[in-house]
């Protein structure tokens, strides 16, 4: 007996020291939360898309990270496209805000916009203007500091085509079934046939 309730005693101490080692992560599609209709229709029409993802979590108060951005092209993930250039340190407590901003720039670019307390950057970004969509990179596992946190990712979705009861088939793309997979982005290009698409992830040093 007193051995079960020295167990509980450990568990109760211990349980709240891990938890406080996540790391949690919300998105804000900044869009949809613009108050003015006529603002968000218009943004709509031009497929301006703009992201607000925010890290919270005890432990990166005061804590160094890098910004890194990845293209996956044919089937490899290449090195950090920024070099290294966005590294910064969390200022605002507990909590790091980060936001995104893609705006179509030709049939074939992509303007991609990055603001964080490390600084600030456009990048231009080859890939289809007109299916491309920032998307959250949800994963199915805690977060901590230990291991590169995935934030979002530019990406044209998986390629389908859906046979309409005529027998003529109609092409389109998927995006919700690849976000609530919830696997890591680098998985896409072999699990969903995706190519040529970017994600951006957080590493705490």
């Amino acid at each position: 007996m007193k051995r079960l309730l020295l167990l509980l005693v450990v568990l109760c101490v211990a349980l709240p020291t891990i938890s406080a080692q996540e790391i949690t992560i919300k998105y804000q599609d900044l869009i949809a939360t613009e108050s003015s209709e006529l603002l968000q229709t218009v943004l709509d029409m031009q497929k301006i898309r703009a992201y607000s993802v925010t890290l919270k979590g005890e432990n990166i108060k005061d804590k160094r990270y890098a910004l890194k951005c990845h293209r996956v092209e044919n089937g490899k993930v290449q090195d950090d496209m920024l070099q290294g250039m966005l590294k910064g340190t969390v200022r605002d407590n507990d909590s790091l805000c980060l936001k995104f901003y893609a705006i179509p720039s030709g049939q074939d670019t992509v303007s991609l916009r990055v603001d964080c307390t490390a600084g600030k950057i456009t990048l231009p970004v080859k890939i289809n203007s007109e299916e491309a969509i920032l998307m959250e990179t949800f994963l199915d596992k805690p977060l901590t500091v230990d291991e590169p946190i995935p934030v979002i990712s530019l990406n044209t979705g998986e390629y389908i085509e859906v046979e309409l009861p005529t027998g003529d088939k109609m092409a389109g793309r998927h995006y919700c079934p690849i976000r609530d997979e919830h696997i890591h982005p680098s998985l896409w290009t072999e699990k969903y046939k995706m190519d040529d698409y970017i994600y951006f992830e957080v590493k705490f040093e």
